[in-house]
């Protein structure tokens, strides 16, 4: 796959454009330099990626598969596209950079969504909560 990728790149002259950084330990780097993030999977159980893009306040669009649509609320903290729909995901980047305010907003909200759902002492008392009602 990595292969087909790579020369897809190069056959469409994005070489300049397109980074395939492999593992990376340290997200938290990465996500801080991003406008936004994409997520175009088929499927998914509870993605982690849009939780810690959140907890670096980032917008996510997110295909609604699976858990996502428990993550992402459409509007209001990012976006959620129908799977194999990569035209509303072109669509909604490119909105977002156009409209930084409403980008700014979803930010806002998603660092929110993080803060209330999803950071760890909330997971650790979920975890604790769940397990002493068993």
């Amino acid at each position: 796959m990595q292969s087909t990728l790579l020369k897809l790149t190069d056959e469409l002259e994005l070489k300049d454009d397109i980074i395939f950084l492999g593992y990376v330990s340290n997200i938290s780097n990465i996500l801080n330099q991003l406008d936004l993030v994409v997520l175009s999977s088929l499927w998914e159980g509870l993605p982690l990626t849009p939780i810690e893009a959140f907890s670096m306040g980032r917008t996510v669009i997110g295909t609604d598969v699976g858990g996502t649509s428990e993550i992402i609320s459409d509007a209001r903290n990012g976006y959620l596209i129908s799977p194999r729909s990569s035209d509303a995901i072109s669509d909604k980047v490119i909105y977002l950079f156009n409209n930084s305010i409403k980008r700014k907003i979803l930010e806002r909200n998603a660092h929110k969504t993080y803060l209330s759902k999803f950071r760890l002492s909330i997971f650790e008392k979920k975890t604790l909560d769940y397990y002493e009602s068993i």
